[in-house]
């Protein structure tokens, strides 16, 4: 569950108040107990303004994948990093550093961080790196002050997929090989913007993509995806049919 709160502080400078939000995320048991706070109940981090969950599925059973700033003190700075969170406890293990221009990252299967995006801030690029033997290489690097933004792996894990124009007029759903082979558009209109991936909740990987907002479309790049959705909408003539969930095994 993500909360957040506005705060509030004075600012005898200016004379008067700094506000900003402040974003939390709770763990609820569905069989009861306290709530926990997830990875910033510690007073070190009390004023980091939020924290991003990557992945719910962690390295072990019962762990997710979550980014924050953590403070470095051999630098005296806050940078970018990821942790692995209990889900019993909200405590947080570091598992990885990011840079200082570090926007967002992507973790396989077994929650081991696989690819990061940075902002190069002096060249005004952004720059998709890939986890190689334990060191981060950049992949791609896109035209000045273009932007992208991470979604998820493809289905056999060798390119990431991100989600923006690129540099071009419309944005995109863009695939990125890992091996530094370059970017290829795995989904476009020619008309409209690709708003947003849809992944599957388990493996997540990519099945389709929203075009437009009014009315949004949905693409599905899944052939079993598709085969799916096309039964259940022979089963509901003239309804619109959405689905909520399936099981693993899509039988159900």
């Amino acid at each position: 569950v993500d909360v957040s709160i506005a705060h509030s502080r004075a600012n005898w400078r200016r004379r008067e108040r700094d506000r900003w939000e402040i974003f939390r995320t709770i763990a609820v048991d569905l069989h009861g107990g306290e709530p926990r706070l997830l990875l910033m109940d510690d007073a070190s981090r009390g004023w980091v303004t939020g924290a991003e969950v990557v992945s719910v599925h962690g390295p072990r059973r019962g762990t997710i994948v979550m980014a924050s700033f953590d403070f470095q003190s051999g630098r005296d700075v806050w940078a970018p990093r990821l942790f692995v969170v209990d889900l019993r406890t909200g405590k947080g293990h570091p598992l990885e550093w990011g840079a200082d221009g570090t926007q967002d990252w992507l973790v396989d299967a077994r929650g081991e961080p696989l690819v990061r995006s940075d902002w190069d801030s002096t060249r005004d690029q952004l720059v998709v790196l890939a986890r190689r033997k334990g060191a981060w290489t950049e992949i791609h690097r896109l035209p000045k002050d273009a932007m992208l933004t991470l979604v998820g792996l493809s289905a056999d894990g060798g390119a990431a997929l991100a989600i923006g124009a690129a540099g071009e007029e419309r944005s995109k759903l863009w695939s990125i090989a890992l091996d530094g082979s370059g970017a290829t558009v795995l989904a476009e209109d020619p008309g409209h913007d690709v708003e947003s991936v849809i992944l599957d909740p388990y493996d997540r990987r990519a099945v389709g993509v929203v075009v437009g907002s009014l009315p949004e479309t949905r693409r599905w790049l899944d052939p079993q995806t598709a085969a799916l959705r096309a039964r259940l909408a022979q089963a509901f003539p003239g309804r619109t049919v959405a689905v909520g969930g399936r099981s693993r095994d899509g039988q159900r």
